[in-house]
């Protein structure tokens, strides 16, 4: 039965002029916050800011130092909120910070269902994102991480998008080729800086832009008919 099952995909592969290893299903590598989610920054800074009853502007050149660090885990979230100001941050702050961040985030339910029909069809489907513990604990606590076959946080490998180690932390992990990857994100930036390695990368700007991008880059025959495998050379 097996060695049925084995010339067939032979026959199928030779028809289109292909090998058999010319056949796979890539990984689809996903940011979070405008992609997955709906998480307004400005929102988040805004609120930060009234709490340490500082300007917008006064509070953002006080993270500026240091919120790199803070996304790569290199400092210790209450540390960072210390700093800010001579005495202790609000009461409660932690408390307070994770109950606004709960409010503010908002899954996006095609994206969630979309993941679930990959995960379904055999495909290994990833989260790639910059996030602080404190973010991750709520995210993580809302359930949001549940649908992914592999996470990859910054503050956990200490690297960050869009710089070049992220990535090839990433590639490491799920230990695979960059042109095995598609990575989607909402950030010029990190999709560029991913195209560099060889990633195949699909900027976010509408849920309908990213089904057609990767029916693009995964189904032959670039619409309807749902396939699982990507077949390279016929993108």
């Amino acid at each position: 039965m097996i060695k049925k099952i084995i010339c067939l995909m032979a026959l199928v592969c030779s028809s289109f002029g292909l090998t058999e290893t010319a056949i796979y299903k890539p990984v689809i590598v996903l940011d979070f916050g405008g992609v997955m989610a709906d998480f307004d920054l400005s929102e988040m800074l805004k609120y930060c800011a009234e709490e340490f009853d500082m300007t917008l502007g006064d509070f953002k050149v006080a993270i500026k130092q240091d919120i790199d660090k803070l996304a790569c885990g290199e400092m210790e979230e209450e540390v960072f909120w210390n700093q800010l100001v001579a005495n202790q941050p609000p009461s409660k702050w932690e408390e307070r910070y994770k109950i606004f961040i709960k409010k503010l985030v908002s899954p996006r339910k095609d994206m969630y269902a979309l993941v679930s029909d990959f995960r379904k069809r055999g495909f290994q489907v990833v989260l790639f994102s910059d996030v602080t513990q404190w973010q991750a604990e709520v995210f993580d606590e809302l359930g949001l991480y549940n649908d992914f076959s592999f996470i990859m946080l910054s503050y956990q490998k200490k690297a960050r998008k869009p710089y070049e180690n992220s990535y090839k932390i990433l590639l490491k992990e799920l230990g695979i080729e960059p042109e095995q990857c598609i990575f989607i994100d909402d950030r010029l930036e990190n999709i560029e800086a991913a195209k560099k390695l060889k990633i195949k990368g699909i900027l976010y700007t509408s849920f309908e832009e990213v089904k057609a991008s990767l029916n693009k880059f995964i189904f032959r025959n670039g619409g309807g008919e749902t396939r699982s495998e990507l077949l390279i050379g016929l993108e």
